[in-house]
């Protein structure tokens, strides 16, 4: 299981392929939201995915085993990616801070 960052989404013949920038996951396994990153990696899915909801910018995580190294070009090198094949890709709402709640309660103390 990993996560992190959609950099972005493409949609091809046999399915679709995310550029993700991985992230730290917490105990839920949601992308923390930090600088903190173990590079990029690719992930493909054999179904079509929406680029549209599937965008940049967008937080996923994803079970899923790897295929291999693919090498393409991020700016002026080469980059080997790491190559993912998806079993399973979460996509996750858009984080919104902190939630607290208050409550007036009663204490009876025996």
């Amino acid at each position: 299981m990993v996560g992190g960052t959609i950099v972005e989404t493409k949609n091809q013949k046999e399915g679709t392929r995310i550029e993700v920038l991985q992230k730290p996951l917490d105990s839920q396994g949601r992308p923390l939201m930090t600088d903190e990153t173990g590079g990029r990696f690719i992930v493909h899915v054999a179904q079509f995915l929406d680029a549209a909801i599937y965008h940049r910018g967008r937080s996923v995580t994803v079970i899923a085993e790897v295929a291999g190294v693919e090498v393409h070009p991020l700016g002026e090198i080469e980059y080997g990616y790491p190559a993912l094949s998806a079993r399973d890709v979460h996509l996750w709402s858009p984080y919104q801070g902190p939630r607290f709640s208050f409550g007036i309660g009663v204490y009876r103390g025996f």
